[in-house]
């Protein structure tokens, strides 16, 4: 995988109370939001510093991190083969009632 304008493989997401989560890149980037925003491309600070800003709780931000990571060891499971739909595997179970809602929110601006 390239490197980021930033030398790292790494993208730091900082929730609304400045709680840091570090994610590798190629788990950030299944979020369409967090590409572009990643993406050299576009010319926008966050792909130069690696850095993302969300707006949203540091348990939401948590659990979207979670949930990238878990789709991310999902998708390149099995040597880079994608997992199979019926998977038993689910994250649901892990969503606090309480975050649905808010998760929700979150998941709909970073489109994933």
């Amino acid at each position: 995988m390239a490197q980021d304008a930033s030398g790292s493989k790494f993208v730091t997401i900082v929730s609304e109370e400045g709680f840091r989560f570090i994610i590798p890149k190629q788990a950030a980037v299944l979020s369409n939001t967090l590409k572009d925003m990643l993406s050299e491309d576009m010319g926008m600070l966050e792909a130069e510093s690696g850095v993302v800003k969300l707006m949203h709780s540091a348990p939401v931000v948590e659990k979207l991190c979670h949930y990238l990571l878990f789709r991310h060891h999902h998708i390149t499971a099995l040597d880079g083969q994608s997992a199979s739909k019926g998977s038993n595997h689910s994250f649901d179970d892990q969503i606090p009632i309480e975050l649905a809602l808010q998760l929700l929110e979150c998941a709909d601006f970073l489109d994933i």
